[in-house]
């Protein structure tokens, strides 16, 4: 009778343990989610906003930014080189240039 006792207890702690441990391992895999979610909605930002300026840069100036460092100091973009790689293609002044934004340092 008491070995039952003993062994319901070890059950009784181990249960509440395991669902802890679960709980805690669900929590981080879904962190990493949701990193990763961010992080391609700041690329695809950022590529919007280069756009946004590019088109601004047209209206009023009436041709397309030549480089993306006249349209950071004239425009106010601002481009974390840290994080992001920035491909900016001009084709001609009166094309929309081509605008390609990667993550720095993941290659996945």
């Amino acid at each position: 009778m008491y070995t039952r006792q003993i062994a319901k207890r070890r059950w009784g702690l181990a249960l509440p343990v395991l669902l802890c441990a679960a709980a805690i391992l669900l929590a981080l895999s879904s962190i990493g989610r949701v990193d990763k979610g961010g992080a391609a909605e700041q690329m695809a930002q950022l590529k919007r906003d280069i756009l946004h300026a590019a088109v601004t840069c047209y209206a009023i100036e009436g041709r397309y930014p030549p480089t993306l460092e006249y349209l950071c100091d004239s425009y106010g973009v601002h481009v974390d080189a840290s994080r992001y790689i920035v491909t900016y293609d001009v084709m001609g002044s009166n094309i929309m240039p081509t605008v390609a934004v990667l993550r720095r340092g993941v290659w996945k």
